[in-house]
Parts: C-alpha cells; sequence; structure tokens
C-alpha cells in the first residue's frame, strides 16, 4: 500500500472507527495503532498486527516482556500504543533481525523521502512516490464474544459481528470476501495467514504425558512381566524405550512435571504389559512427529537466514573486478 493510500485509508477510516459506539472499555483490549508510529516504524504493520493478536487472545502465556509492555500500554489509545512501539527496542530488535542491512537502508532513505515530501506543498510532491507499493497486514480476533477487526491505519478496532468459538472464522470469511469483490480482478492480491499454536510444544507435552505414564507402569511391572515385554518389543526397541528427560527431544524435566500423568490405578496388573505396548507404539509416533517438526523449523531458519544475507557487499566486488577489467565499458556506452 503506498504512503498516500495509506493517508487516505486513515481520513476514511475516523468516520468508520467513530461508528463503532460500542467499543468496550479499554482494559478489555489492546489495540495496536500504526497512525503515530509510522514516521518511525517503517513497514511495521506485520509486527503490529502479530501484537494486536497477542494482545487480545484469553488463554495465551505472554512472556515477562510483553506482559509488562501490554499492561504499561493499556491504559493509552491505539494511537498512542502504536507509538510506543517505536520506542519498545525488545520487538523492534526482533522485526529487524528478518531485514537485511540493505532493506534497513532503505527503509531509512523511504522515511527521509517521506519526511521531505511532508514539508513541501502538494503541487511540489513527487506523484511517482504514490506509486510503490507495500504489503499490509490486518488482523482478525474473536474476543468478548465479537470479531474484532485490528487494522493499523484505523483509529480503533472494528466491532465486526457476534460470535461463537466455532463460527468466528466463518464470520471473518464473509468479511474478506465482501473486501475482495470491491477491487477488480488483477488490481491487488490478497493473502491469508493464520497464527496457530505451536505443534511442537503440543508433540513435546504428549511425550511428556507419555513418559510420565510409562514410568508409573514400569514401576508396578513385575520382574517377569518386564522379561515378558523385553521378548515381545525386542531387546532394541525394550531398550530405547524414553523413560526420562531429553533434551534433543526438548522434553526436560521442568517440562514433565508440569504435566499431569493419566490415572493408571483402573489397570489391572495383567493389563500393565499390553498398555505399555501401546504406550511404547505411541511414543515412536510422537517422537517421529517431533523430530519431523524440528527439521521444519530448522528449513525454515536456513530459508530466513537465506532471505537475510546481505549480498550487497559480494556485489560491490564483483562490479569492481568487472570495471577493472573494462567489462563494464560496453554494457555503460
Amino acid at each position: 500500500m503506498t504512503a498516500r493510500a495509506k493517508r487516505r485509508r486513515l481520513n476514511d477510516s475516523e468516520t468508520t472507527a467513530d461508528a463503532h459506539s460500542d467499543l468496550p472499555e479499554k482494559s478489555a483490549w489492546n489495540g495496536f495503532c500504526e497512525i503515530e508510529s509510522e514516521p518511525t516504524a517503517d513497514n511495521a504493520c506485520a509486527s503490529v498486527a502479530l501484537l494486536n493478536i497477542v494482545n487480545n487472545i484469553d488463554d495465551i502465556t505472554l512472556g515477562d516482556t510483553l506482559a509488562g509492555f501490554k499492561e504499561f500500554t493499556m491504559p493509552f489509545t491505539p494511537a498512542l500504543r502504536g507509538d510506543a512501539i517505536a520506542n519498545f527496542e525488545f520487538v523492534k530488535g526482533i522485526h529487524n533481525s528478518f531485514a537485511r542491512n540493505m532493506d534497513i537502508l532503505n527503509s531509512d532513505l523511504n522515511l527521509k523521502n517521506e519526511a521531505t515530501a511532508s514539508s513541501r506543498s502538494k503541487r511540489q510532491r513527487d506523484p511517482s512516490n504514490a506509486d510503490e507499493a507495500a504489503f499490509h497486514f490486518i488482523a482478525f480476533v474473536p474476543a468478548l464474544g465479537r470479531v474484532w477487526k485490528f487494522d493499523g491505519l484505523e483509529r480503533q478496532p472494528q466491532d465486526l459481528a457476534a460470535c461463537s468459538d466455532g463460527d468466528w472464522l466463518e464470520q471473518v470469511r464473509s468479511h474478506l470476501i465482501g473486501k475482495m469483490t470491491e477491487y477488480e480482478e488483477d488490481q491487488i492480491e490478497f493473502s491469508v495467514l493464520s497464527l496457530v499454536r505451536d505443534p511442537l510444544r503440543d508433540h513435546v507435552e504428549h511425550l511428556a504425558r507419555n513418559v510420565k505414564e510409562l514410568q508409573r507402569i514400569r514401576d508396578r511391572l513385575t520382574a517377569s512381566q518386564l522379561d515378558d515385554l523385553r521378548a515381545m518389543l525386542g531387546t532394541g526397541v525394550y531398550e530405547n524405550v524414553l523413560l526420562g528427560a531429553s533434551p534433543a527431544l526438548g522434553l526436560t524435566e521442568e517440562s514433565m512435571h508440569l504435566v499431569p500423568a493419566l490415572d493408571d490405578e483402573g489397570l489391572t496388573i495383567d493389563e500393565l504389559p499390553q498398555e505399555y505396548v501401546r504406550l511404547a507404539n505411541d511414543q515412536r509416533d510422537v517422537t517421529r512427529s517431533i523430530m519431523e517438526e524440528m527439521q521444519l523449523r530448522q528449513a525454515d531458519d536456513m530459508f530466513a537466514e537465506g532471505k537475510r544475507h546481505d549480498y550487497s557487499a559480494a556485489m560491490e566486488f564483483w562490479a569492481r573486478a568487472l570495471a577493472r577489467k573494462g567489462v563494464l565499458e560496453e554494457f555503460l556506452t
């Protein structure tokens, strides 16, 4: 979205936002607005959208830094909260960690040009700047029994409709379809992303419950039953059953203490070996899921690292080498 389009959206949104007089008290939600922060936090709408989501999910546990920032900014208006983001070093550091040095330099140049343009009259502004496109992110969140739209370019969150846990996505879907149909084909592109719970965390919790239950059952088994299990599973499988913490799989003693074990007291002594075999097979499956998720995460990290790599030094080196060889002259003449 262009800078001029952003300003136009801001002017248009003022009436729309004011029309929502049934907004909850400020202590009940935490919306961030880019309006005040835009001059100092370029391309921040993705980070703003993520903050708008995590600060409005009831059952999420924020870290100390984000929780403190949420509490500190709760009395602020959305615009002032957006301004606070520009001075929040924790978020700024993470936001900029995904950018190359050249991206940051280009961002600084854009901000300088924006500041210079704002000092001119509209007649003197370069209209070509209005054609420079950028991405924009909007968050949709279910909270307080309603679906809310958090757009950093609008003054306040918008109350879209009433919802329940089961149908809020349908409410968002109808809103998105309506918005998308307002634009002509090929005029603008849309992408829909979801922010979900980390599956690796669920897998590790599953493994923690599995290990604790295997420990309890093993303590109740007799020596002869353990020998039978060794013969049934095979020595290799039997000895590789995980019965404690495994840092390589992200399973720590602390995480195991946090997960309650299932009650196996209802099982008879004769039923324990069969349950042990079932849990051992289940452990192999969840361990495989953890390893696959770790590999996917590693691949994502490598991809992000590649995107952040700055090739400008290498390009400058080869450009100078070609210039010394006189190869560039034929392209420049």
